[in-house]
């Protein structure tokens, strides 16, 4: 259980950092914002499945929660 928790500390302190080092101007970046938090979730989610089993469930999260990030950072 120690290590379920391990990497959804470090899922949600990626998504800080990434936020942080945002230099997006104010009210052009909303996109990029939405993105990183739900793929954020997105992979947390996909962590929680595959520990309790859910593979599928896992796979499916976690490649559109990398998906939604990766697009998230093209200008």
């Amino acid at each position: 259980m120690g290590l379920i928790w391990l990497a959804l500390g470090a899922i949600a302190l990626w998504a800080i950092i990434r936020l942080g080092r945002q230099t997006e101007q104010p009210g052009n970046g909303h996109w990029r914002i939405t993105a990183t938090v739900i793929g954020a979730v997105l992979m947390a989610g996909a962590v929680l499945a595959a520990s309790r089993g859910g593979w599928l469930w896992a796979a499916a999260m976690g490649a559109t929660g990398i998906a939604l990030v990766v697009q998230s950072r093209v200008r």
